[in-house]
């Protein structure tokens, strides 16, 4: 029996295609959303130099973005410590990799969230072409980057805002969530919810980032009522890592609701 749906769907396709022909996000040549030769000159970021605590490039020795715990620094600076214990990103966000995030988040190229999918995927596993190159150049580093995908019991996405979710339709993390959920073979759970009055961080400064972000999640009813329970070690996920009040304030929310301990992946540092 025919599936006409399948074939409209697929002639529809075919015409738009030709119409408007799928461009590069970064170079804008046809054929794909991101050609093979600009995701390979993306910034990836090498996870064995990088700060295994905020995943700041190049701070495994010395991070300048976050105190070491307990330090002196970490005493009089508290705004610069995180709750989450371990931070990784894949690219830093510049050039090519901010344009696939704000083309995909208000861009409406929503077959980005593959792409986005994929990086997170090689961060949360360890695992990138740098990575590689390191490791073959620098011997010392072999076996400093984990896959943890092995130590995770489950995944949580931070929510849109609400004011984001009005404006672009869709949840752009839960799309990009249940793409690495299936990937990697984790429980994608439903744990966090945004509070109203919870503004877009798009424009906001540090000090205004941090203050939006104090009180702007909760737990969800399922989770809050006991129906769904918390990963207890936990990977939380976000496209993009800036001042780290985000991520804080959803890790924050986790711990108070049972998580053991919560670690960050994005697809992008800001540094």
């Amino acid at each position: 029996m025919l599936d006409f749906n399948h074939i409209y769907k697929v002639l529809a396709s075919s015409i738009l295609e030709t119409i408007s022909p799928t461009r590069c996000v970064a170079c804008d040549e046809p054929g794909s959303v991101l050609c093979e030769h600009c995701a390979a000159h993306l910034p990836h970021i090498d996870l064995a130099f990088a700060c295994p605590r905020c995943g700041a490039p190049f701070g495994h020795a010395l991070c300048t973005e976050c105190p070491m715990p307990g330090s002196e620094a970490a005493l009089l600076h508290p705004e610069k410590t995180f709750p989450f214990t371990r931070a990784r990103s894949a690219l830093s966000f510049e050039g090519g990799a901010k344009k696939v995030i704000r083309t995909y988040k208000d861009g409406d190229e929503l077959r980005l969230d593959a792409v986005i999918a994929s990086f997170i995927c090689s961060a949360i596993r360890g695992r990138n072409e740098t990575v590689a190159q390191s490791s073959c150049l620098f011997p010392q580093v072999r076996g400093m980057v984990g896959d943890w995908s092995q130590w995770a019991d489950g995944l949580v996405s931070v929510p849109a805002s609400p004011e984001a979710l009005l404006r672009r339709g869709f949840d752009h993390m839960e799309r990009v969530a249940c793409i690495v959920a299936r990937r990697t073979g984790l429980p994608l759970v439903c744990a966090l919810a945004s509070k109203k009055g919870a503004l877009d961080q798009r424009d906001l400064g540090r000090g205004e980032r941090l203050a939006n972000r104090s009180e702007s999640f909760a737990l969800t009813s399922g989770v809050s009522s006991g129906a769904i329970t918390l990963p207890r070690r936990t990977i939380l996920i976000d496209d993009v890592l800036t001042t780290g009040a985000t991520a804080s304030a959803a890790t924050r929310v986790l711990l108070d609701g049972g998580a053991q301990e919560v670690r960050v992946v994005t697809c992008c540092r800001v540094w």
